[in-house]
């Protein structure tokens, strides 16, 4: 896999950015679009100190067709903006710049820059693009899935910090939708501690698990705990490989 960079400006946030590419010597058949690309690849760029080291985990599972794409988060609290669709009002957060709401803006700017830019060049079926985003960047995936499923239909939500908005989220999936992402994968860890610690992950998991049950059928996602999972790169390294299986070995 040929990893490079190239710099992108989202216009509606009005920010640069730098996009990611995990380009495959073999031929585009799929696209994984993942938030906080700067943690996709290297060690380096890693906000702390380690990356997923996709490319790597794609190699030894045999995996050789998916182009893997993003950019990276905002700084700060700008990152916890960007990634919340709904107004944060998580209290601990309350004093901080962090007030959320640009989640659909942010993905405007997906739709509308980073997918042309990316797709110009390696075209594919929307049946075969994926997302993936871990804490803030898997609950604005989850949110993707539901309001652009045409666009992003097969979606995994990893360790999602869901706690930040929850109420809100409860509302949002109170509405009848008139299309559903065709596949979601949920999962937390029982020892996740971000911004919250492990009873707040699990709780706001939960509640997103049981309004999922009012929308999915069974053979639409798969929802998972793990266990001894943590909220940091080296835990969702290690759930890769069947965060993977699921997005990509059961996708058209």
């Amino acid at each position: 896999m040929n990893i490079i960079e190239k710099k992108i400006h989202l216009k509606r946030l009005n920010r640069d950015a730098t996009l990611y590419l995990g380009i495959p010597k073999s031929d585009v058949t799929h696209i994984l679009y993942v938030h906080d690309a700067q943690n996709i690849f290297s060690d380096q760029n890693a906000s702390y100190g380690m990356g997923w080291n996709i490319h790597k985990v794609l190699k030894k599972m045999g995996i050789h067709h998916v182009l893997v794409a993003g950019v990276n988060c905002a700084d700060g609290y700008d990152r916890l903006n960007e990634y919340a669709p709904f107004p944060i009002d998580y209290p601990p957060l309350k004093k901080t710049s962090a007030r959320g709401g640009l989640g659909k803006t942010y993905l405007e700017d997906l739709i509308e820059a980073v997918i042309p830019t990316v797709e110009k060049t390696y075209p594919i079926e929307a049946a075969h693009r994926m997302m993936m985003g871990s804490s803030m960047g898997g609950i604005i995936s989850l949110y993707a899935g539901f309001e652009y499923p045409d666009i992003f239909p097969r979606i995994a939500s990893v360790s999602g910090a869901y706690y930040v908005s929850l109420k809100a989220f409860q509302n949002y999936f109170k509405q009848s939708f008139k299309r559903l992402p065709e596949f979601v994968y949920l999962d937390v860890g029982d020892q996740e501690e971000g911004l919250s610690d492990q009873s707040g992950y699990l709780h706001a998991h939960a509640t997103i698990k049981k309004a999922l049950t009012q929308h999915l059928k069974p053979n639409q996602w798969v929802e998972t705990i793990i266990s001894g999972g943590k909220h940091n790169e080296v835990s969702w390294h290690q759930r890769l490989p069947d965060i993977l299986t699921h997005l990509i070995k059961k996708s058209p």
